[in-house]
């Protein structure tokens, strides 16, 4: 793994936090002070136009799986909170609905106005298409987080993604094909869901969804769920228009379709 797709620890973004700190003080030559609280993720302004689409997966599943969440490092600075370090995370956070997270703040000792490069919101941020991963599974994550991406621009504040165990018998498909490959799917990894009205209608994940249904391997598959306030999406008014009731609605095709 290349060293850009490396990610940080709570220790190393402690250590980010100081080192950072030490070079605003010596670039505005005036102290810098550091307090460890909480950031809240719709005031940030990002300092980076852009997030890494293959980072982005990464982080995504450590975040998901494993409860990854490293401090970010933040700027305070006349009435502005700068997102310094930690823009997948921050990103990340605020894809899963979170308000507020931990966060080394720096301020100037004496009020002084920090004029960065860029200042956008997390919103306006663009995601920067990398070369897809070679790994399997990360490559799922990518295709899972492209998608994402895209509604999250799209619906804002009203869309936002939670992981949860949900029943195979009220998957809903939202295509009516899948090409079964040589090389099946990787089962253990999240499909990619929209709930309404109980149902969970599949984004992305057909193939994995069905092989489970099909070979009775468990009642509930994990999920990301991308939970909506106020609207539905298209691709649900679509399965119901086209019928489509359950897994048992999918057939196989000679054709390419994602899993």
């Amino acid at each position: 793994m290349s060293k850009r797709l490396l990610l940080s620890s709570s220790e190393d973004s402690r250590r980010r936090a100081y080192s950072i700190a030490k070079s605003f003080a010596l670039i505005h030559g005036q102290p810098v002070r550091i307090e460890f609280g909480m950031a809240h993720l719709k005031e940030l302004y990002a300092t980076e136009p852009f997030l890494e689409d293959d980072k982005l997966a990464l982080v995504a599943r450590k975040y998901f799986l494993e409860g990854y969440s490293p401090p970010l490092v933040v700027l305070r600075s006349a009435g502005d909170i700068y997102l310094i370090d930690g823009h997948h995370r921050a990103y990340l956070y605020w894809l899963a609905g979170v308000k507020r997270t931990q966060a080394y703040i720096l301020s100037f000792e004496d009020e002084n106005r920090y004029t960065p490069l860029f200042k956008l919101r997390l919103r306006d941020l663009t995601l920067k298409h990398m070369i897809p991963p070679a790994n399997p599974i990360l490559r799922i994550w990518h295709f899972m987080i492209r998608t994402l991406y895209w509604l999250k621009k799209r619906y804002g504040e009203n869309l936002y993604v939670v992981l949860m165990d949900v029943p195979v018998s009220r998957l809903v498909p939202t295509q009516a094909y899948i090409q079964l490959r040589y090389r099946f799917p990787d089962l253990h990894e999240p499909i990619l869901v929209t709930e309404h009205k109980g149902k969970y209608y599949i984004i992305d994940g057909h193939t994995r969804g069905h092989l489970v249904w099909l070979e009775k391997r468990r009642e509930k598959i994990t999920a990301l769920v991308v939970k909506t306030r106020d609207f539905t999406l298209g691709i649900v008014k679509t399965a119901e228009r086209m019928g489509f009731k359950g897994l048992s609605d999918l057939k196989l095709t000679p054709k390419q379709y994602s899993s």
